[in-house]
């Protein structure tokens, strides 16, 4: 049950899943994308049996460098558009006050003061400074920070990208980040598992990544079979979204194997600390 889903008869696996277009795009992406050297491997691929052999598949990167081919039409030195409703905007100007004040009393930076003070007054600020970026998702119980810089480095060749350089991964460390790169036109957000849910629906992101799944932090996010449930109610509510999952997780398999447009990835070696049995099945 920790393999990766195998293919059906008669269809193909690897590079023989990706479309025309897919492999145009890795071919000729430019030689730090072909140094990469990794193959992507379409949900649609795949039959639905836990039983078959494990296919491995290189990283999250092909997907991800994939992305200015689906953003050509926008460019990569578009800016976002930056006006709001003035709720919206007394938000942000507290949200500037508060990390004045936190900076000036020697308390910290006061990007999280901020985000809270910009939270409180407007409940829907999230969404509204994400509105119009394309947002890669990060999330996992481990590599969460390492995989997002990589990620907003990759990124960072499109143009500019927001992401959170202290690994503040909560509503209110992901406010203060869009607060400060309100005009970036790519996001590149490290998301708590406990999370994912909720700021998917604000953010509505293009791609999201899912590490691992291990218990963790048990008074604040609960049993970890609880947060496998949220993840897949979650992707379940954006079919459009490309899911990266990685399928030598059975917790992360579970979450992620309805999603419409899934890549899986491997390492190699299964991840089974924290699932003593297929959360679907019970085998």
């Amino acid at each position: 049950v920790d393999r990766c889903p195998s293919p059906q008869n008669g269809q193909r696996s690897g590079r023989d899943s990706c479309d025309a277009e897919q492999q145009s795009a890795l071919h000729s992406g430019g030689q730090g994308q072909a140094q990469m050297g990794v193959a992507t491997h379409s949900r649609r691929a795949y039959a639905a049996s836990a039983h078959g052999t494990t296919t491995p598949v290189g990283s999250a990167c092909d997907t991800l460098v994939r992305m200015p081919d689906r953003l050509s039409s926008a460019g990569s030195a578009t800016r976002t558009n930056t006006r709001v409703p003035a709720r919206t905007a007394i938000a942000l100007g507290a949200a500037a006050a508060a990390r004045w004040a936190s900076r000036t009393a020697g308390r910290g930076k006061g990007s999280m003061i901020g985000g809270l003070v910009a939270a409180k007054i407007d409940p829907q600020i999230m969404g509204r400074l994400a509105a119009g970026k394309r947002t890669a998702i990060v999330t996992g119980t481990n590599g969460k920070s390492t995989t997002t810089r990589m990620t907003a480095a990759a990124m960072a060749e499109l143009g500019e990208v927001a992401t959170q350089a202290d690994g503040a991964n909560m509503d209110a460390g992901i406010i203060a980040t869009l607060t400060l790169s309100r005009t970036a036109p790519f996001c590149a957000l490290e998301v708590d598992e406990l999370h994912v849910p909720h700021v998917s629906d604000a953010v509505d992101p293009e791609v999201l990544v899912m590490l691992n799944l291990s218990r963790d932090q048990l008074d604040r996010v609960g049993e970890i079979n609880m947060i496998e449930r949220r993840l897949r109610e979650g992707i379940a509510r954006h079919p459009e979204t490309t899911v990266i999952a990685n399928c030598d997780d059975v917790l992360v398999t579970s979450a992620a194997f309805d999603a419409p447009d899934v890549v899986w990835v491997a390492a190699g070696a299964s991840w089974v600390g924290d699932s003593v049995s297929y959360p679907r099945t019970g085998e």
